[in-house]
């Protein structure tokens, strides 16, 4: 092999090298904007439902399912936190604690938007029927802000 081929090849080689390290900084700037939109939808799906996992009541299973349903339907996105759950303590206490100081009861399902209650499963079905689904769970930014 001669100088001069050789030198072809190492520049073949260093442009291949080059490219390959453009296409993983790309695949990591990908990556990162992805983790970074996942943490964004997270942060933004401040609707949390409190629910139990372990019962038989059939009214709640049934009344948990119907609320997912419902949601899910609407396209509105929501956390379920079982507080069945041990490793959701704190979030049992903060349900406890807060459904305590508005007199209300401790039936399943509750539902949040950030640390604020919006209602329970009555509630929920009353807000459908009314039309003010959007309202009652405190997700009508658009509306509040243009005053329509």
């Amino acid at each position: 092999m001669t100088i001069q081929s050789y030198s072809v090849l190492s520049k073949r080689r260093k442009k291949e090298e080059d490219d390959d390290a453009l296409r993983f900084e790309k695949i990591i700037f990908y990556s990162t904007a992805v983790a970074s939109y996942k943490i964004f939808e997270i942060k933004k799906m401040s609707l949390k439902i409190y629910m139990t996992n372990i019962t038989s009541n059939q009214l709640i299973i049934g009344n948990q399912r119907k609320l997912k349903h419902i949601l899910d339907t609407n396209k509105i996105n929501y956390i379920d936190i079982d507080i069945s759950d041990s490793k959701n303590s704190n979030e049992k206490e903060f349900l406890q604690r807060t459904l305590a100081s508005l007199n209300q009861k401790m039936i399943l399902p509750q539902i949040f938007h950030d640390e604020q209650y919006c209602c329970d499963f009555d509630g929920l079905i009353s807000a459908v029927e009314s039309n003010t689904l959007k309202q009652v769970l405190k997700l009508d930014y658009k509306n509040d802000q243009n005053g329509n």
